[in-house]
């Protein structure tokens, strides 16, 4: 085994050995973790004092529920015991709030926090030893972020930055499921568990949580290529002061206070997506779209030439680019169809707070750049006969029924929103060219005439 620096790498005490085909990195106890941020977060906006960077502690008594045994992680120096075990001390981590230390393990704890919806933490220098297909690894369920600690714009479940184990395991069949089926899904990693692992219920009462350890072909969403998307979504924290940038969409007719930006997601902005959105002589609509032309080209750039390996992207591979997501999107949703899936079970919610707001999870939030589907949280198979299941997610069998009888009506409500992302994805790399007709490649993909 060959040992090697690079001279940026040496600064924050990093190594490298060289093992046959295989790199891996080599962490010694001086390795500075806070100054190694991954190389997405070069494109993504800095919002925070800390750059997106966390501090993190091992669990004590964590375990692997669940190992892919195909997984390689770095070597740790000195060795905690065998690679599961050096592996298991390097996932094996939950986010710090403490002040007792500020360079835990001399920086070796710091993590990114994942940039899609800021729940997640980024791993470095983690892969599968079968396959280079998945090239970014996050971990959820390790505590509140910055982005999430005081909440989300759509009021829900209580947040407490866990991960119940039921539901970890319930993300993990399925996308072993529709990758069977030729579906682009998040590859399961590992799964851990721990005592101090609780996840809060709605109800209050307590279950076992869990930490669950993914690889993405590419963790950036459709969402991020409009840069103000998710910090409008988290907490007031970042809100208010993004709302102060943007301007407001206008004022209450009652009493004339401003009114804040809700168009969190861009497919509402776009008019790709039904729902809620400001009108089209608000000030925060012109900004958010001239945000929208000024960032998109930076982050689908690096998004190409990360998924291409190519280093020369023009308007042309763009355009290409367009097509194949649409067409891919279009393919998936088809086999949604065949297998009788559906991405949220609650899109068949009647009684909502807001006519306006159609409660289902497939949009630009839970779609990345290449095309794989980031979170299948809600996702059920409509036929598939599991009680456990049901458990999971919280419905009664009658629920199930009413989903399996009217698969082919929400099915279409799905198929749907996920033409409109793709038609999203379009105007932000596109602008106002017409070039490409997404709407008609996801069409041609799903293997029939548009709606």
């Amino acid at each position: 085994m060959e040992l090697f620096y690079s001279e940026s790498s040496a600064r924050l005490g990093l190594r490298f050995a060289l093992n046959g085909r295989n790199v891996r990195a080599v962490l010694e106890p001086n390795t500075d973790m806070s100054a190694l941020r991954p190389p997405v977060a070069t494109v993504l906006p800095a919002v925070d004092p800390q750059g997106g960077m966390v501090k993190t502690r091992v669990l004590f008594g964590a375990e692997f529920a669940y190992l892919d045994h195909k997984v390689i992680g770095p070597l740790i120096q000195p060795a905690i015991g065998d690679q599961a075990a050096d592996l298991l001390s390097y996932l094996g981590r939950s986010i710090d709030q403490s002040e007792a230390d500020p360079q835990p393990e001399g920086g070796r704890g710091y993590r990114y926090v994942e940039p899609g919806v800021g729940r997640s933490l980024m791993i470095d220098f983690v892969n599968f030893s079968d396959s280079c297909e998945f090239s970014d690894f996050t971990v959820t369920g390790a505590g509140l972020t910055q982005y999430s600690r005081r909440g989300y714009f759509f009021e829900g479940p209580h947040i407490d930055g866990r991960l119940a184990v039921g539901r970890a395991w319930h993300r993990h069949r399925l996308s072993e499921r529709l990758a069977r089926a030729g579906c682009r899904v998040p590859r399961t990693a590992a799964i851990i568990t721990a005592a101090e692992l609780t996840h809060i219920r709605p109800d209050g009462t307590r279950e076992p949580g869990s930490l669950l350890v993914r690889g993405f072909r590419s963790v950036l969403r459709v969402k991020q290529l409009d840069p103000l998307a998710n910090v409008l979504m988290s907490s007031v924290d970042w809100t208010a002061p993004i709302h102060d940038r943007i301007g407001e969409r206008g004022r209450d007719p009652e009493s004339g206070a401003s009114l804040p930006c809700t168009c969190v997601n861009p497919g509402f902005l776009l008019g790709t997506r039904p729902g809620r959105r400001c009108g089209p002589e608000s000030a925060c609509r012109g900004a958010r779209l001239t945000a929208i032309t000024q960032y998109a080209p930076t982050l689908i750039n690096y998004a190409l030439r990360t998924l291409t390996g190519s280093s020369e992207v023009d308007s042309a591979w763009r355009r290409e680019y367009v097509r194949w997501f649409a067409s891919t999107l279009g393919r998936q949703l088809a086999v949604f169809r065949d297998i009788r899936f559906l991405h949220d079970y609650r899109v068949n919610q009647q009684d909502l707070p807001d006519p306006f707001y159609l409660l289902d999870s497939l949009n630009d939030t839970n779609i990345t750049l290449a095309a794989e589907f980031a979170d299948l949280d809600t996702g059920i198979c409509v036929d598939q006969d599991d009680p456990s299941v049901l458990e999971v997610l919280g419905i009664s069998a009658g629920y199930q029924h009413q989903l399996a009888t009217h698969f082919s009506r929400l099915h279409a409500v799905e198929r749907q929103l996920a033409r409109g992302v793709a038609q999203s994805l379009e105007i932000m790399v596109l602008g106002s060219s017409k070039e490409v007709n997404a709407a008609a490649a996801f069409d041609g993909g799903y293997g029939g005439d548009g709606p």
